[in-house]
């Protein structure tokens, strides 16, 4: 049905996020803590622990065979990081979006893909049905404010 795959790793956001408060008595203590914390050695030895939650995001969690090989096989690491490496780097790359109503697009691109991979419709029909129902979103979410909200996520200047 597809005559090629077109690779697009997905760079999911909405991961960890640390703030100290402008108000906080002890800031300079906090931001110790947050340097730290996000520290090569410490995150790195928290990526590769099972459980933390915390997924690589340093280059250095991604160029470190040493750290992965606490828990991986040497080709084993090589391999992974290799992977790692290639969705980062991927000309295809995908940013999931950064929008009010975020889980209501991603559910309508989800059911029509799944139709078009099933064969219960074409790829064109499937990406016509996402069209018209995201456009149907964006209009009961206010075109403008999710104008705003994507320009802003991208650290784009507001549009006159």
């Amino acid at each position: 049905m597809f005559p090629a795959v077109l690779p697009a790793p997905f760079m999911a956001f909405g991961g960890w996020q640390i703030a100290v408060p402008k108000v906080g008595k002890n800031q300079q203590a906090a931001w110790d803590f947050v340097k730290t914390l996000t520290s090569p050695e410490v995150s790195g030895q928290a990526a590769i622990t099972g459980g933390t939650g915390v997924n690589p995001y340093r280059k250095s969690h991604t160029t470190n065979l040493e750290l992965w090989s606490k828990i991986f096989s040497p080709t084993e690491a090589k391999e992974y990081l290799g992977a790692q490496a290639d969705s980062i780097n991927g000309k295809n790359v995908a940013l999931d979006m950064r929008l009010p109503g975020y889980f209501s697009y991603t559910e309508v691109v989800e059911i029509e893909l799944g139709k078009a991979l099933a064969g219960q419709t074409t790829p064109q029909a499937a990406l016509d049905a996402v069209a018209k129902e995201w456009n149907r979103l964006t209009d009961e979410f206010g075109r403008a404010k999710q104008l705003a909200a994507y320009r802003a996520a991208m650290g784009l200047p507001p549009k006159n």
